[in-house]
């Protein structure tokens, strides 16, 4: 490789290009998630090639497929098993913890839990720094899994699978003012919170999610024969409906050397 094309190789990154389009507006909360692979792939072949760095293609090729490994594996990892789920027969909620639960219906539909940040006008914003409270499938029809006082949290993520073991399916998501369900565990913690629960129905318009208060006594009888010691402990709480303000465009940020023409 000449002195050139090494330099160039080495230049800072400066090109940002959005690769992905909004999602198609659906009834209801949620607007699928689009992904712009195929766009990345071609522009990173179009800067390789301008740059005249013929050995970087295999050098790029095996960097894509060990990060393509990791995804898979991490990916399969959340197919397989929940994270975030309390782990059944847990006995002590200490504070600043509370244990929720939410349950979620029909079977076939992998959520995320997230926590963020509410902006002046209520709406709320999903951390880009904190991993998901929750990420799986409910267990017999509900979530359970813990938050500290102080944290904001929102039904975020949808994936509708075949079943449990199945990887990719089609994601919904609210964004840019669809609203989702929203929570605030309690302020001292210590607490074991019925949320409600969520069910799915999907068309070919897309994803239409409904929430309700009831379902307590099933929760009551989930909680008794898996968790029978927090299971007197359970009680309702309150959710509310905020409109997501993150944006239905995901951006891929590519880095990319300049480009002298």
């Amino acid at each position: 490789m000449s002195p050139k094309c090494r330099s160039a190789c080495r230049s800072p990154a400066r090109t940002v290009t959005p690769l992905t389009r909004p999602g198609l507006a659906v009834r209801g909360t949620f607007s699928p998630v689009r992904a712009g692979w195929s766009a990345v792939v071609a522009r990173l072949t179009r800067i390789i090639e301008a740059l005249g760095c013929p050995i970087s293609i295999e050098n790029l090729e095996k960097r894509f497929m060990r990060m393509i490994l990791a995804i898979l594996l991490s990916c399969t990892t959340v197919a397989c098993t929940s994270l975030g789920r309390l782990e059944q027969g847990a006995s002590v909620v200490s504070p600043p913890e509370s244990v929720f639960v939410l349950g979620v219906s029909p079977e076939g539909y992998r959520v995320m839990i997230f926590q963020g940040s509410l902006a002046k006008d209520g709406s709320f914003s999903k951390s880009k720094w904190n991993n998901a409270n929750f990420a799986g499938h409910p267990d017999e029809g509900f979530v359970v899994a813990s938050a500290s006082a102080g944290q904001i949290l929102a039904l975020t993520d949808v994936t509708v699978v075949k079943d449990k073991e199945t990887l990719l399916g089609a994601r919904f998501n609210p964004c840019e003012g669809k609203m989702a369900l929203t929570f605030t565990p309690d302020p001292v913690g210590g607490k074991v919170l019925y949320l409600g629960r969520v069910h799915f129905d999907r068309d070919e318009n897309g994803l239409r999610p409904s929430f309700s208060t009831d379902g307590l006594e099933s929760a009551k009888q989930y909680m008794a024969q898996h968790y029978p010691k927090l299971a007197a402990n359970l009680q309702e709480w309150k959710y509310e409906m905020r409109p997501i303000s993150d944006s239905c465009t995901r951006t891929i940020y590519i880095p990319a050397p300049p480009i002298s023409r």
